[in-house]
């Protein structure tokens, strides 16, 4: 390690002002969120309030035959814990550890998913086929497949093979 009094003075006092800096004006990328992302005080204290009462939510075999539906359906459950009325994902996490009927209708659940996924892997590049944009030059109108939207459609069954390679080893290759 080198001692400071090694050092050139400009060089220790450009280290310790950049103790002091912010990370971005280092020159260093930290993730930022837009303005309109960032909850109010008053949304961020809502929320917290509505995360502690979902935290405590107790089993019910109603709440979890709700989640495995929606889950039989293609929703994932951060997304479906993000309604008012149903746990967070961390207590849906205890639960599954705790109920076994629960864990059993969640694996049964993320296999129909699954079964989704593969019809999905099928539909998604059908559709993709038929967004096409018109193109006109000198006088003339082509149909050009939108590139944004082909991209678009290629990470999602990509996304989905990934998913079935994970769940289903033996059917994907």
């Amino acid at each position: 390690m080198i001692d400071e009094g090694e050092l050139p003075s400009s060089t220790v006092e450009r280290a310790a002002s950049m103790r002091t800096l912010s990370p971005l004006s280092r020159g260093l990328r930290t993730p930022t969120r837009s303005p309109k992302l960032l909850p109010s005080g008053k949304e961020q204290e809502r929320s917290t309030k509505v995360n502690e009462v979902k935290n405590l939510l107790p089993y019910s075999d109603a709440l979890a035959t709700e989640i495995c539906e929606r889950i039989s359906a293609g929703e994932l459950l951060t997304v479906i814990c993000l309604d008012e009325h149903l746990p967070t994902v961390r207590r849906c996490n205890q639960w599954l550890r705790d109920h076994g009927e629960f864990a059993a209708l969640y694996q049964s659940a993320l296999s129909d998913r699954l079964s989704i996924f593969e019809e999905q892997i099928i539909q998604i590049p059908d559709e993709a086929a038929r967004d096409f944009d018109e193109v006109k030059s000198k006088g003339n109108v082509r149909r050009v497949l939108d590139p944004g939207k082909l991209t678009a459609a290629k990470l999602r069954v990509e996304v989905r093979r990934l998913h079935l390679k994970a769940g289903k080893p033996d059917n994907i290759g």
